[in-house]
């Protein structure tokens, strides 16, 4: 059941239908559904391929309390090629020693300068 819970998150969070996350994979979309409501179980190197696919852990995937993870929108968030300036200026701001606190106030600003708010 945690499989089936997490794929059909996951998948959702990345924005796919099951008819496009199976064509990923070179599967029938009846597959992927059949994963997502726990009729069938993929073997390990299935498994293995989602986990990588999704930027998981194979626990996260299949046991119910592997450790902190990610929310699904956040996992999908860093495994899209467009956000990887945002991982480098995060990365940059970190090792520069800005507290969380200070970089909540520089995007503040960000979006007041922008006309985001």
């Amino acid at each position: 059941m945690v499989f089936a819970r997490r794929l059909r998150a996951l998948r959702k969070a990345h924005g796919l239908s099951q008819r496009e996350l199976a064509a990923v994979f070179g599967f029938a979309p009846s597959t992927i559904a059949m994963y997502e409501s726990a009729q069938r179980s993929p073997d390990l190197g299935t498994l293995s391929r989602l986990a990588e696919f999704f930027a998981v852990s194979l626990d996260y995937l299949v046991r119910e309390s592997p450790g902190p993870e990610l929310p699904p929108e956040l996992q999908a968030f860093l495994t899209r090629e467009s956000s990887r300036p945002y991982l480098y200026l995060a990365k940059e701001l970190a090792d520069e020693g800005l507290e969380p606190d200070q970089v909540r106030e520089l995007s503040r600003v960000i979006k007041q300068i922008s006309g985001k708010r």
